[in-house]
């Protein structure tokens, strides 16, 4: 049965007020989520599905739908490539981190729902020793395994005591996100850095699909989730830019011409070429970043 308080998931206001009818286009097998709404807090801003599906119905939809037979998100035999964006994302991750944390101190990453693992590839290929990962789909878990990364079925599973633990779009999927930071604080060593990455909510009413995601951060509701942990927040921004059409076919242009004559990005044209490294000044970035430690 799915949830009908309305109470706000990360403040827990009660006072909330109808946003829009929750969207499901273009997207099979969309009956759990058809007759939901998004409700957007008074008090902390984050804008939330309601009534909000029980985890139990979430895993069973991302077991059987998510990445089945036909879906847009199934995945299959991955290779690596520094010219893809997953891997763009990575780098601009780990500088993020790293701007603010020693990397030679890093000395172990966990990353949750990590996919393909670009985020713990480009941790070892930075020198960090012990590298692990959670993530349930079967075709990424056996690259991630052909890698050396230790791969675990879901947080309560995983070993403990990591250096940095991080979560890059996968907070805006869980129906608790207090209960998620708890689960990371337990498995991370002391000191420890939490890394999260999520959508930044302010293309909320142009979207055509909200599915599968539960939560709509801004940088106010995703302050007020830190702020109510028990983590100390070191940095909290919006990263990413919606280039212009001609900005973007040169980056496409530019993308395709590295792919074909060079088997890494040289660090100059990172920038140039990614929108993941470009730092919002306005908030008003694609994504939104946070770094905290325990």
């Amino acid at each position: 049965m799915t949830s009908t308080s309305s109470q706000c998931p990360n403040c827990q206001s009660t006072d909330s007020q109808h946003v829009r009818p929750y969207r499901t286009e273009q997207m099979p097998n969309t009956e759990l989520f058809a007759s939901l709404e998004l409700r957007c807090c008074k008090a902390c801003s984050l804008t939330f599905a309601f009534p909000m599906p029980t985890d139990e119905q979430l895993q069973a939809y991302y077991r059987s739908d998510y990445r089945g037979e036909g879906s847009v998100y199934r995945r299959e035999l991955y290779r690596s490539n520094q010219w893809d964006y997953s891997n763009a994302r990575a780098r601009s991750q780990w500088d993020f981190v790293t701007k603010h944390v020693n990397g030679q101190l890093i000395k172990s990453w966990l990353d949750i729902g990590a996919a393909y693992g670009s985020l713990v590839d480009q941790a070892k290929r930075q020198g960090v020793v012990r590298t692990g990962a959670t993530e349930p789909d079967e075709h990424s878990r056996a690259y991630m395994e052909s890698q050396q990364h230790r791969v675990f079925d879901d947080l309560a599973h995983a070993e403990h005591d990591w250096h940095v633990i991080s979560a890059s779009h996968v907070l805006e999927h869980v129906t608790d996100p207090h209960a998620f930071l708890k689960n990371i604080w337990t498995a991370l060593a002391s000191p420890g850095f939490v890394f999260i990455e999520v959508p930044n909510d302010r293309l909320l009413m142009k979207a055509k699909n909200d599915m599968p995601h539960m939560l709509f951060f801004n940088l106010l509701s995703l302050r007020t989730l830190i702020e109510n942990s028990d983590f100390k927040l070191i940095s909290l921004d919006s990263y990413g830019k919606n280039w212009t059409k001609n900005r973007g076919t040169f980056a496409q242009y530019g993308r395709s011409a590295g792919r074909k004559l060079l088997s890494s990005v040289p660090p100059i044209l990172d920038p140039l070429l990614f929108p993941h490294f470009y730092r919002s000044e306005d908030g008003n970035g694609k994504w939104l970043r946070l770094l905290a430690y325990k």
